[in-house]
């Protein structure tokens, strides 16, 4: 996962985290550390923000035989996990 593949989208409350993996290896890391994120987050999180991020599309290019995650979450949700995310990537 390289420091560029990581961007929030640029919707008022809703953003999304897009995540570009490599394989299906760290598609599977990833997933698991957003679950646990929100586990640990789910006592400021209300029902149904816990519920849509638990909603993360997985994106599969054909053509670039690429993964993307798309990982829905309020700006500061997604703040800390992309802080997370970048300081586990060593980038």
């Amino acid at each position: 996962m390289n420091s560029s593949d990581t961007q929030l989208s640029n919707a008022p409350e809703e953003k999304i985290l897009s995540v570009k993996v490599r394989d299906l290896h760290q598609l599977k890391l990833v997933l698991a550390t957003w679950y646990s994120y929100l586990r640990e987050k789910s006592a400021t999180l209300d029902e149904e923000q816990f519920r849509n991020a638990l909603r993360t599309p997985v994106v599969y290019d054909i053509e670039k035989d690429e993964i993307e995650l798309l990982i829905p979450g309020s700006e500061g949700l997604l703040s800390d996990l992309n802080v997370f995310l970048r300081s586990i990537s060593g980038s």
